[in-house]
């Protein structure tokens, strides 16, 4: 990692050199190195560093907002999907309970003789005494 930092600091010096060497060149020949083109190579650095420093951090922007709007909606349907899905499975789990415990229907139109005996000793009392009769 260092050799890394070594030969960038290196190289950027060397840049550096030269480039001062030939401001210093043109100052003193009074020669201009490449000066019909600067006018249009700095129209487009500017054009480009504009790019970078205003238009990309707006398209980044906006594509993040719209990212981070379609994962809402994502995960919208996903919270909705699952609660359907877990209703569902409620539903069919109380369904198949309701058929297990329920009791078969010759069983439920019958009672039995001791609870016949009793419904028809409540009605005589209800019937000879007149009085209510409390249950618990």
């Amino acid at each position: 990692m260092a050799t890394f930092f070594m030969a960038t600091l290196a190289v950027s010096i060397v840049g550096l050199i030269t480039l001062i060497s030939l401001k210093h060149w043109e100052l003193t020949s009074g020669k201009v190195v490449l000066g019909s083109i600067r006018p249009t190579v700095g129209e487009f650095l500017h054009r480009l560093v504009y790019f970078f420093e205003y238009s990309l951090p707006l398209l980044i922007k906006a594509f993040i907002v719209r990212a981070i709007a379609a994962l809402r909606r994502g995960m919208h349907a996903a919270v909705a999907w699952a609660v359907f899905f877990t209703e569902r499975v409620l539903e069919s789990t109380l369904v198949r309970l309701r058929r297990k415990t329920d009791l078969p229907l010759v069983r439920r139109t019958q009672s039995s003789h001791f609870l016949r005996e009793v419904a028809e000793h409540k009605k005589k009392l209800q019937e000879i005494e007149d009085r209510a009769i409390y249950e618990d």
